[in-house]
């Protein structure tokens, strides 16, 4: 496996979520410690993110959520369009709240 075909992410919140259930010996958390240091080499720093939220096409409410924030100069929240993370609901509109690293919102309409 190569590092570009692993979401060291997802595995380390997994490893994470056993280690904090697991009612085994001191070798056993020692081996997890060890696995959730690596993991983060693998992984590297994580993006930074931005919350937004999506609305469904009617302009209703749907979801809110975290999405990495492009790495390649985000301006401001329109930056945003360009996160790998970027989807609309059935084309809705999308918000991105004010929040950091900007002091200010955006909302990209609707596309119908």
């Amino acid at each position: 496996m190569t590092p570009d075909s692993v979401d060291a992410g997802k595995i380390r919140t997994e490893v994470t979520i056993a280690r904090g259930r697991m009612r085994g010996g001191l070798d056993t958390r020692s081996t997890l410690d060890a696995l959730l240091r690596a993991l983060d080499e693998l992984a590297g720093p994580e993006p930074e993110r931005a919350t937004v939220v999506l609305f469904k096409p009617s302009g209703k409410y749907y979801t809110e959520e975290r999405w990495r924030i492009p790495a390649d100069g985000a301006i401001g929240p329109v930056s945003m369009e360009r996160s790998p993370d970027f989807r609309r609901i059935e084309g809705g509109p999308v918000l991105v709240p004010e929040q950091e690293p900007w002091g200010y919102p955006h909302l990209f309409p609707s596309e119908r």
